[in-house]
């Protein structure tokens, strides 16, 4: 996505969660039920491209994250 793409998404969760998007690490629940709720079946797309994201950048094993969600790996790098 683009930036322009990325300030919409970011102003749309704040305006649905009255949560900045920095604040999402500390509740990973809200940040996954709102990319469901804006995108529908195309959130499993997203969920999983932040997750292999977030597994290089963290140098984590996406095997050794219990559940292999995005929420517990969110939780794990904390």
């Amino acid at each position: 996505m683009g930036e322009s793409s990325s300030r919409a998404i970011y102003y749309y969760f704040r305006m649905r969660t009255g949560l900045k998007i920095e604040d999402a690490v500390e509740r990973p629940e809200a940040l996954v039920s709102f990319l469901r709720d804006m995108f529908k079946a195309g959130a499993q797309v997203l969920e999983r491209r932040v997750f292999e994201k977030l597994c290089v950048a963290f140098e984590v094993n996406p095997g050794e994250v219990e559940g292999a969600d995005l929420v517990a790996l969110i939780k794990r790098i904390l």
